[in-house]
């Protein structure tokens, strides 16, 4: 198990430790140079989640550990009061007292308790992540006079793209997307994200080249059919996490870089591909094709109540 989780109190990460996003990893020294990426990627992927999906993500997983302490201590219970490891160790003494077999149901619970907790943390980061994210984007838009839409879900012509930030300049368009890795994390030679999850240890993998593909494909086929052909569009992988290491091998095909040097400086360079009422048309443009029917939230939902439903019922038999 590596230091991260070894490092914990109890599953909610009361104590010790450091989460997603921090840590005393030492950065790794990485210049973030957007380029053009019409000559780069061949043709998805996994799409990204808004900053709104987090916060949804987030509220989800703290109703399943109100539910968990309420039905263990009462309706009158204070989650605040209260931790899952404190639910935990009610049920051990309960299964003591009642001399039941029920070892496997309380690692099951004590597992999903461990994840729920892992996918907390992971929630947070992601949210602080994104918000950090959109200052330094929004503060590179105010500098060079641009204009910035985030969460654009895209169907178009049967190809689905999800864009964190599309920055719209009077010189190019710049589709950037973040990622926050829960733990090490590097673009390899095929262009993959590629990371480790810690606690399944198994390796996940994200084809970032094809997803980056898409997009620009995608703001092409739209901007086209506007008659804006001669414009720039570029893509970009920004990675959060500053304690985390994170590598690029892949450098020809995926354009990447730290969140951290992206708050610090972007080069771009300089040319005038449209005009001031050509950006307006192409920001128009963006925003029409949106898909509206992204704001709908996903169903969330960890293993926490599977696992404590099945040692409640355990202990009724």
């Amino acid at each position: 198990m590596s230091r991260y989780y070894s490092n914990h109190r109890d599953f909610e990460g009361r104590e010790g430790g450091s989460g997603p996003g921090g840590g005393d990893g030492e950065e790794p020294k990485v210049e973030l140079h957007l380029v053009d990426t019409e000559k780069a990627f061949r043709a998805g992927s996994v799409r990204a989640s808004s900053l709104r999906s987090e916060t949804a993500w987030l509220r989800a997983l703290k109703k399943e550990r109100e539910t968990v302490i309420r039905e263990t201590f009462g309706k009158n219970a204070d989650p605040e009061e209260y931790t899952l490891t404190d639910c935990l160790k009610e049920f051990k003494a309960r299964a003591d007292e009642k001399n039941l077999l029920v070892h496997s149901e309380l690692m099951r619970f004590k597992i999903a308790g461990e994840e729920w907790g892992t996918l907390k943390e992971h929630a947070q980061a992601c949210i602080r992540e994104k918000r950090r994210f959109r200052e330094a984007v929004e503060r590179y838009a105010d500098e060079k006079h641009g204009e910035v839409l985030y969460d654009m879900h895209y169907w178009y012509y049967q190809v689905e793209s999800f864009i964190d930030a599309a920055l719209i300049l009077p010189n190019a368009v710049l589709l950037l997307n973040l990622r926050v890795p829960n733990h090490d994390s590097v673009v390899d030679e095929d262009g993959y994200l590629c990371w480790l999850n810690p606690y399944s240890a198994k390796l996940e993998k994200e084809n970032i080249r094809n997803e980056l593909f898409k997009q620009e494909l995608t703001v092409r086929m739209m901007l086209s059919s506007a008659k804006l052909d001669g414009f720039r569009v570029l893509t970009s992988l920004i990675v959060g996490g500053d304690g985390f290491q994170f590598v690029n091998h892949d450098t020809e095909n995926v354009t990447s870089g730290r969140l951290a040097a992206f708050e610090k400086s972007l080069t771009l360079e300089h040319s005038d591909c449209f005009t001031e009422d050509e950006r307006i048309i192409v920001l128009k443009k963006l925003w029409e094709e949106k898909d509206r029917s992204e704001g709908r939230s996903p169903d969330y939902h960890s293993n926490l109540l599977d696992a404590y439903r099945a040692l409640r019922a355990k202990l009724s038999e």
